[in-house]
């Protein structure tokens, strides 16, 4: 991963719709830091997922990151390493705007029981 290159990246997936369709190509910028309400490529068990950034929390010597698809009932995570920030996207060749926004309380809410279960399952 080289820091502030540009990489095509195509979805294949559903958890980041209506806001990210799958066929859709995110252009992301690597080595970019992450910021709550981005959408960020994550390398998570080997395999890139893309997903909304709704917690960072301080955790030993850096960040934990806490992150959620879009999609109703998508599965928040936690950690993996951010390949990324996703600054524009197309859809049939055409640019589609990609907001940054703010978490809801309801994501706010599945985020913090994730990150709990994540630190629960790591207790001795």
């Amino acid at each position: 991963m080289s820091d502030g290159a540009l990489r095509r990246v195509l979805i294949g997936g559903g958890s980041m719709a209506p806001t990210l369709e799958v066929g859709d190509v995110a252009l992301v910028r690597e080595g970019a830091r992450a910021r709550v309400g981005d959408v960020v490529v994550i390398a998570s068990r080997g395999a890139p997922i893309c997903h909304r950034v709704v917690l960072l929390v301080p955790w030993r010597r850096g960040v934990r990151l806490v992150h959620l698809g879009d999609a109703p009932g998508a599965a928040p995570g936690v950690g993996g390493e951010v390949i990324g920030r996703v600054v524009a996207v197309e859809r049939d060749g055409r640019p589609v705007p990609i907001a940054r926004r703010w978490p809801r309380p309801r994501e706010l809410a599945r985020a913090a029981r994730a990150l709990l279960r994540a630190a629960l399952t790591r207790i001795p």
